[in-house]
């Protein structure tokens, strides 16, 4: 019953308002920024969290009053996490005033791990503060909107879709895998294409011939780190709703929601009606078919320990001499990798980066106290490339 009133209350003070606000679009997240008690904050805006969030950091430095009730919760991954509710007395978006809106309040300082370069992470937007107004997210012009009437939007010619969300919760659309059926979660919050489950993948595998592969990965979610198997596959037909989609990589791994997420979504003008139970998703661009062309190793900035680090390993496409996952990374193409301050590490990956996409890349390592130098080669695991 406290946790349904936290998801409940709230309201918006304006009335007749249409403003906007730009939003950064790092790792294929939204982030926009948030006053509070006069400063500012970056929060992720994600329609798959019920329930807006606060850093656990952020308790003595705004005006927030609890709810007298705390309860353990789940993310995307399954993980289990404690949290407590509280009600935040005024928060601010492109000048537009939410007051008495519910949060829980966790630790995010995980998320660091994976943006840094000053993107730290305050927040979450829930789904239960967009409920409050109506929404429109330009991911081209990456910009965000918001008004009271959803006649403030451009939504010609969109594609309409039924949310069946009701007064509280997510918003959830079917989607088709070939002929695999689901409801998956309509998650900004997602930084992915459609993702799910194994049970999904098992169903793929048994109706039909499907292409895929296997990595082990190293994924972050507000819990931590995890390492865990997951599956790529090649779907030739996709259909979310009355949307025609063909030939994408989707990936599968255990446990894992059912999600549709902001790679799948950066094709539209996207705009929710929360109060009507109506999405609509207006077509500015067209997909184009995807493929996975990888090294062997996966790497990537830690933010945190100021490094690159591997994050993951494929099953189809091994090194003859493996690598330890934890191994230290000392250079990449002769670029010199330990020692870093964040404001190094940043600008190597903001400008030298292109350097480590290419073809091939060489990489000395540092692997249980001994240097060695190993070259990683790109290759195409889906679609497979036929050779005739």
């Amino acid at each position: 019953m406290k946790q349904m009133k936290t998801l409940k209350q709230g309201e918006v003070k304006q009335e007749d308002f249409l403003t906007e606000i730009p939003f950064y679009y790092q790792n294929n997240t939204i982030i926009i920024e948030v006053q509070i008690d006069g400063r500012n904050y970056n929060f992720i805006f994600d329609t798959g969290n019920d329930l807006t969030s606060i850093d656990d950091g952020l308790m003595s430095e705004i005006s927030v009053k609890s709810n007298n009730h705390s309860q353990k919760v789940s993310d995307a991954q399954k993980n289990k996490l404690v949290t407590e509710f509280v009600s935040i007395e005024s928060l601010s978006i492109a000048g537009v005033e939410f007051t008495n809106i519910g949060a829980q309040v966790f630790d995010h300082s995980p998320f660091e791990q994976v943006w840094g370069c000053g993107q730290s992470v305050s927040g979450i937007i829930g789904n239960n503060l967009m409920r409050k107004a109506k929404w429109q997210i330009d991911y081209k012009n990456r910009v965000l909107r918001v008004s009271d009437k959803i006649d403030a939007f451009d939504i010609q010619d969109a594609v309409v879709f039924e949310t069946n969300s009701g007064k509280h919760g997510g918003a959830r659309i079917e989607v088709a895998l070939n002929d695999v059926k689901a409801k998956y979660k309509f998650d900004t919050g997602s930084s992915g294409f459609i993702s799910s489950d194994l049970k999904t993948f098992d169903k793929l595998k048994t109706n039909t011939q499907i292409q895929s592969t296997q990595a082990t990965v190293s994924s972050f979610t507000a819990s931590g780190k995890n390492l865990k198997v997951k599956n790529y596959a090649y779907i030739e037909d996709i259909e979310v709703n009355n949307i025609q989609v063909h030939n994408q990589v989707i990936a599968f791994s255990e446990n894992h929601a059912k999600l549709l997420g902001n790679k799948f979504f950066d094709n539209y003008l996207v705009t929710l009606d929360w109060t009507n139970e109506l999405f609509y998703l207006k077509p500015v661009d067209e997909f184009k078919n995807g493929s996975l062309k990888v090294y062997e190793y996966t790497f990537a900035p830690n933010y945190i320990k100021n490094k690159v680090v591997f994050y993951n390993t494929w099953n189809d496409h091994r090194l003859n001499q493996p690598i330890d996952l934890n191994s230290d990374i000392l250079s990449i193409n002769g670029i010199e990798l330990t020692d870093l301050t964040d404001e190094q590490l940043c600008s190597i990956w903001e400008n030298q980066s292109k350097d480590f996409k290419t073809n091939k890349v060489d990489i000395e390592i540092l692997e249980n106290g001994k240097k060695r130098t190993v070259t990683l080669t790109k290759k195409q695991l889906l679609p497979q490339l036929i050779l005739e």
